[in-house]
């Protein structure tokens, strides 16, 4: 009788499928263009507010203010609570304000996040693209779903240790939002997969009856 193929096993089954995923030289995922269900809609709501200096700091407010403005940001609100907190340690989220955007194929847009330090206090910005700027900006849809530091910021704010994180759901800018590089996602896939695979490649052994009254008799 012929022989069945056999399963590649669990380990090479992962290798497969990360090498399917990625691309070399350089690990890179094959990434489609990122499309939200926001732009099904047409709009995207997004956090608004910059974080208020805690009354210890002694970081000017005004020259933060006047530092983004040079590097030609909008101003959002100040709130308290624009720092990142748990949302259960803060229902209303950080009292920001909410505001909707354009979010569309022909005009697309996203909620933006950027933290960094100020004369060595940190503060965090919150709006939407097309909010943020105060020259108005088309917006780079390859950008969306990924957080950049301090190479890509440094270019036009001049404030430190900065991260910059562009995401296309709604209220997606808050304190809760997670993003991970799609590298990150291509690694836990694998994992998964092969734990899978391990799963389906055990052999059931069925708990006898016997077995189960001798195991009963040793209680």
């Amino acid at each position: 009788m012929a022989q069945s193929a056999s399963r590649p096993s669990a380990p090479a089954a992962a290798l497969l499928l990360l090498g399917l995923l990625t691309v070399v030289p350089g690990v890179h995922c094959i990434e489609k263009e990122y499309r939200s269900k926001t732009r099904s809609k047409g709009q995207i709501g997004c956090h608004s507010c910059l974080s208020e200096p805690p009354t210890y700091s002694s970081m000017n407010y005004s020259e933060l203010v006047e530092t983004l403005q040079r590097g030609g940001m909008n101003i959002p609100i100040m709130a308290k609570r624009c720092h990142d907190t748990l949302p259960m340690m803060q229902p209303d989220f950080m009292g920001s304000d909410m505001v909707f955007c354009p979010n569309t194929d022909e005009n697309p847009g996203a909620c933006v996040k950027l933290k960094g330090l100020f004369m060595g206090e940190s503060f965090i910005y919150r709006d939407c693209w097309s909010r943020m700027w105060i020259a108005p900006r088309p917006y780079p849809g390859h950008l969306s779903e990924h957080c950049y530091s301090e190479q890509m910021v440094q270019t036009f704010v001049e404030t430190e240790e900065n991260t910059i994180c562009f995401c296309e759901d709604d209220l997606c800018n808050g304190a809760a939002a997670l993003f991970l590089p799609r590298h990150a996602y291509v690694i836990l896939l694998s994992i998964l997969v092969a734990s899978r695979l391990l799963l389906l490649r055990t052999p059931f052994i069925p708990f006898s009856d016997q077995s189960q009254r001798n195991c009963l008799d040793n209680v």
